[in-house]
């Protein structure tokens, strides 16, 4: 088969439409292309187009899905991910460059003929499909991002699944209709049917269907981000009752000492006034020499967290160092000065903590020395948390635990990491150095507020 168009302005269309499409791959797969492929990739398909057109014509339906397939394979996306990005993709592109397309029709008063004979004005339409994409998800109040986690996180598969199947039998019906007048042209399809209008009637009737998935989609986000609020409201109350509790226990310790240590200071003075010298060697060697290492046992530590400004991570903190504590694991806490929240979202921020925190306790459970440090501090313009841990292994591999479904606990674990990696990607001015060796597990996580 010939090539159908012939002309120079189409393949700047093409190029252009591919670029728009690998963009919205980008914001719905929360997966970024290195910039240079941006670029390459709708060069390469471009003068694919152009000097193998038969090749774009039968196998562009199945451009993307390759594209991220090689490019992405590292992601670790399952099957039904896959799908859902590759397919909502091509699916809203081609619904919201129809529409410009029709939109721009409708406005200029231009007919297909005219259409079809200005090649140049492809680009009124195509260029319109981006600001008209955005404008869409504003408009109906969808967030992509949350979108993006939920299809990660394997939430409510089940309607992710039907959604994908319905999007890939829209796409491929208005792809036949699309294809109908170069086949047409190529005498493959003798038969003339308006393929415009069937189009038409297959983009509107879908329309209210895609933006019913999406809205029952976003309506159960919103559900279980409201659960999670208060699972993490409830959480916090009963972290900060433990930590209350704690910090009881410990002014009890402190006031039984201290009621004590006046009762050994009256013996000792009794002692000293009878100038017994033995009296008052026998009460420091017994009671006052080793009196002052109770004091620096690690359950005082956790006091230290006083200088947290925010509730929320003061509960989260205290409640994992506690449990820490509970289960045999030595804690130290270095918080030298007051010091709130970094730049970050708090429930992103508590998220991280939670799951480094967990992992640290996972780890040093089993090491031979069981230790965790917590130490967070502000460096000029950085926030930098700290936390430790020993293991029971002497290194571990560090460069693939960020990865979904990668844990050294055994199957079916590695999410929390996977969802720090994701967390982290939204923030580019936070560095996360991870170092295992020796034993010793540590995350320093720097958050640059300048």
């Amino acid at each position: 088969m010939s090539h159908y168009w012939g002309a120079v302005p189409f393949e700047g269309v093409f190029f252009v439409s591919w670029l728009i499409r690998l963009v919205i791959f980008q914001q719905i797969s929360y997966s970024k292309f290195k910039l240079p492929y941006l670029f390459l990739i709708p060069a390469l398909l471009t003068l694919i187009e152009y000097y193998y057109y038969d090749v774009v014509f039968w196998g562009e339906i199945l451009f993307l899905p390759s594209i991220t397939f090689f490019l992405k394979s590292r992601e670790r996306w399952n099957w039904l991910q896959y799908i859902f990005y590759c397919f909502f993709t091509l699916t809203i592109f081609d619904m919201l460059s129809s529409l410009s397309s029709i939109y721009f029709q409708f406005l200029f008063r231009v007919s297909e003929e005219v259409l079809d004979k200005n090649i140049w004005m492809d680009w009124i339409p195509i260029l319109l499909t981006f600001p008209v994409y955005i404008i869409f998800f504003k408009i109906f109040r969808i967030n992509i991002e949350l979108l993006s986690q939920e299809v990660r996180n394997n939430k409510f598969s089940m309607v992710v699944k039907i959604f994908s199947i319905t999007m890939i039998i829209y796409y491929l019906l208005s792809y036949i209709l699309s294809s109908i007048p170069t086949l047409e042209y190529a005498g493959l399809f003798p038969t003339h049917i308006d393929d415009i209008y069937y189009k038409r009637i297959v983009i509107f009737s879908y329309i209210p269907i895609f933006l019913g998935f999406l809205f029952y989609i976003q309506h159960i986000i919103k559900e279980n981000i409201n659960i999670e609020i208060q699972k993490m409201k409830d959480s916090q109350i009963d972290s900060i009752s433990k930590y209350s509790n704690h910090i009881e226990s410990l002014y009890k310790e402190v006031r039984s000492f201290r009621h004590d240590y006046t009762n050994i200071l009256v013996s000792l003075n009794e002692s000293i006034k009878k100038r017994d010298i033995d009296g008052v060697e026998r009460i420091y060697n017994a009671v006052l020499k080793e009196s002052d290492k109770s004091f620096y046992n690690s359950q005082y530590d956790i006091a230290k967290l006083v200088h947290l400004k925010n509730l929320a991570m003061k509960s989260v903190v205290s409640a994992k160092l506690i449990e820490a504590q509970n289960r045999g694991i030595d804690v130290s806490v270095e918080i030298a000065e007051p010091i709130g929240t970094p730049q970050i979202d708090l429930v992103d921020f508590i998220t991280i903590l939670s799951v480094f925190l967990d992992n640290a306790i996972e780890a040093a459970v089993n090491a031979e020395a069981p230790r965790i440090s917590f130490t967070y501090f502000q460096e000029n313009e950085n926030k930098i948390l700290v936390i430790y841990n020993t293991t029971a292994d002497y290194k571990i591999p560090t460069k693939n635990i960020f990865q979904y479904g990668v844990s050294t606990k055994g199957e079916g674990r590695g999410i929390g990491l996977s969802n720090v990696k994701q967390i982290l990607s939204k923030y580019p001015k936070v560095t996360l150095e991870t170092k295992s060796i020796d034993h010793e597990f540590t995350h320093e996580l720097k958050m640059h507020e300048g």
